[in-house]
Order: structure tokens, then sequence, then C-alpha cells
């Protein structure tokens, strides 16, 4: 299993036919008036490349968001994902992926600080990303 993509974004939402409708995506830092902040939101679309092999199988995925001191700002999320019948028989030439979507609310950043967040699957980290979370107050008028 390999992660092939991974987006912070205000919002998602999924399709019945697995396309993933994307609001505000590319988040690489929050940038508040003020600090502390409580982000109402935020989503996280993952993409993962799988093997044949691991298709029948049930995985597990952890999503946290960590301060620098790495305790979580909220508690984790965790999921089980699988087993994925129906890429059994994938068209020739098609990759065999699992489009996961999860959405945190609400969360509170207590101090401006670069916080991390951390993907596992199966126990695997797959994913480290920085979140800065830095105030930037708006003038006034």
């Amino acid at each position: 299993m390999e992660l092939d993509g991974f987006i912070i974004a205000d919002a998602a939402v999924g399709a019945p036919d697995g396309k993933m409708y994307i609001h505000g995506g590319g988040i690489t830092a929050l940038k508040p008036a003020f600090v502390p902040w409580i982000q109402p939101q935020l989503a996280f679309m993952i993409r993962l490349l799988l093997e044949p092999d691991e298709l029948a199988e049930a995985h597990t995925f952890r999503l946290a968001i960590v301060d620098p001191e790495r305790e979580e700002v909220r508690a984790a999320t965790e999921h089980e994902f699988g087993p994925i019948e129906d890429l059994l028989e994938p068209v020739e030439g098609e990759e065999l992926v699992v489009q996961l979507m999860v959405t945190m609310t609400p969360i509170q950043f207590p101090r401006e600080a670069v916080y991390s967040v951390e993907l596992d699957v199966n126990g695997r980290r797959l994913r480290t990303m920085p979140l800065p979370v830095v105030a930037q107050p708006r003038p006034a008028g």
C-alpha cells in the first residue's frame, strides 16, 4: 500500500460513483485573526494505491493532529475499510485505489505553533504533514 494523495480542505463530500468534491482544498497553514482558535472543521482526502492481494483484506487507518509536544489537539479518528470487492476485477490498466475522506469538527488550536497531521495505515506511518497555525490580525476598517 502506498499513499498517492493527501489534501487538507475546508470541506469535502463523496459521491456514489467514487468522486470526491473538494471545497477550499490545498490548505497548508491556518491563518486565523487570533489564537487560541477553534477551526470549525477540516476535511482530509486520502488516496491509497493498493496491491491486488490487499483488496480482499480489511485495513485500519488513524488520523491525528498533534502539537509540537506530540499531544493530540483533538481525539484521533480511527476507521476500518475493506475488503474492496468492487475493485477485484478492474478494467485493464486501471489503478487499484481507495479514496478515503475524513472530516474533523471542531479543532481547537490553543496557540501559534507548527502542528502536525499524522496518517497511519495498518499501524504504519504514511504521512506527517506540518500544519502551521499563525495569527494574522485583520486591518481595522
